[in-house]
C-alpha cells in the first residue's frame, strides 16, 4: 500500500485529503472534530470531519479535512480498542492518549494498513475497490 493509505482513511476516492501511515499511527485518541459547514450556492448545510494531526519530524501539528467516512471509521475504532495507557510521544517527550496501539505499544505500520484498516473499512461497509483498482 506504500506510504499513503488513500482511501482506506484518508477518503473514498483518492482525493489529497488522504493520510501517511505515519501520521494514522500517531493519532491520538480523542483526534476527530466535527464541524458544520455551508454549501455556498444550495445554502444546504453538511458535516466536515477535521483530523487533527499531531506534530511530526517536519510539520507542526495541524488539522485535515477528511471525508466523514474517517470520522465514522474512528469512531468504531474507540468504541472495540482495548483501553490502552497513555504513552510517552517520541516527539514532545510527554505522555498522551494513541488511537491505534496495543499493549503500551504503538501498531506497527503493516498491522496497521494490513488487518486495522481493511477491517474497520468493512465494519463501516467501504468497498474494498473503487474506479482505480482494488486498494
Amino acid at each position: 500500500m506504500g506510504t499513503f493509505i488513500c482511501t482506506r482513511l484518508g477518503s473514498k476516492d483518492r482525493t489529497p485529503h488522504s493520510c501517511r501511515v505515519d501520521e494514522i499511527r500517531c493519532l491520538e485518541l480523542d483526534c476527530v472534530t466535527w464541524d458544520q459547514g455551508t454549501d455556498d450556492t444550495t445554502g444546504e448545510p453538511f458535516t466536515i470531519c477535521l483530523l487533527h494531526i499531531p506534530r511530526n519530524k517536519t510539520y507542526r501539528p495541524f488539522n485535515k479535512p477528511v471525508d466523514p467516512i474517517v470520522g465514522q471509521l474512528i469512531d468504531t475504532w474507540k468504541v472495540v480498542r482495548p483501553p490502552q495507557p497513555d504513552l510517552i510521544d517520541r516527539k514532545t517527550g510527554h505522555k498522551r492518549p494513541h488511537l491505534f496501539c496495543h499493549r503500551s505499544q504503538l501498531v506497527g505500520k503493516d498491522y496497521l494498513n494490513h488487518n486495522i484498516i481493511p477491517a474497520l473499512c468493512r465494519k463501516a461497509g467501504v468497498p474494498q475497490s473503487d474506479s482505480r483498482g482494488v486498494h
